[in-house]
């Protein structure tokens, strides 16, 4: 979430016109841009424990800022990561993530795609910065795919995964833009009732009381 500069952004200087500047009549050009993390509604935290199907709050960047039980099951180890370790696109880089996720591949090139275009609208942001510099430095295939400049909007799609306790979930996931200023997202995982994933979904709910499980929902602290 950007937060915009004020008129008071910079001191006045003891110039010729500066009283314009501090009136806010002239553009402060030397300020640096500001940014504060990005934050999950208290509301939105609520909203996220009445839902009974995997859910999860993702940044502007791919960073998970909150999660609700079920998805805390399905994400497994992935929950007890370090805050800035948390990301989308950074778990499945990993080549080991393809074991759980037999569509790992694919996935990258798409999650790729949606943060260049994240990136594009603000590509000074510095968790963007960081974020790309890291992925480049510790993953051939994220350097090569981000060097095509491929851009994606998707807000929609299927996820593969084989999960060791519930067998393989074919999922649908949608996201949905939280209220506000352009940020973080809802992204919800479905599966049609009464087929084999809805029912490998409702034995996954189950799991939610077993030990070494994440039954909270959680954010950044």
């Amino acid at each position: 979430m950007i937060v915009g500069l004020s008129s008071r952004g910079c001191p006045a200087q003891s110039t010729p016109g500066s009283h314009l500047a501090a009136s806010g009549n002239v553009n402060c050009t030397d300020c640096p841009r500001r940014y504060a993390p990005e934050e999950v509604p208290s509301t939105t935290l609520r909203l996220l424990r009445t839902l009974t199907s995997p859910a999860m709050v993702v940044g502007r960047f791919l960073d998970v800022l909150a999660w609700n039980p079920p998805a805390g099951v399905l994400l497994r180890e992935f929950t007890r990561l370090p805050q800035t370790e948390r990301n989308l696109l950074g778990l499945l880089l990993h080549p080991e993530t393809g074991q759980a996720c037999p569509d790992r591949a694919d996935t990258v090139v798409e999650l790729t795609g949606m943060l260049r275009t994240q990136i594009a609208a603000d590509p000074g942001h510095p968790r963007a910065v960081q974020l790309v510099g890291e992925l480049a430095v510790r993953s051939d295939e994220f350097a090569t795919l981000w060097a095509r400049h491929d851009v994606e909007e998707t807000t929609r799609g299927r996820m593969r995964v084989d999960h060791p306790l519930v067998g393989e979930l074919n999922l649908d996931w949608d996201a949905y833009p939280i209220p506000g200023a352009p940020g973080p997202v809802l992204i919800t995982y479905t599966a049609e009732p009464g087929g084999p994933d809805g029912e490998r979904l409702q034995l996954l709910a189950g799991l939610l009381d077993a030990p070494g499980t994440t039954s909270a929902a959680t954010r950044h602290p």
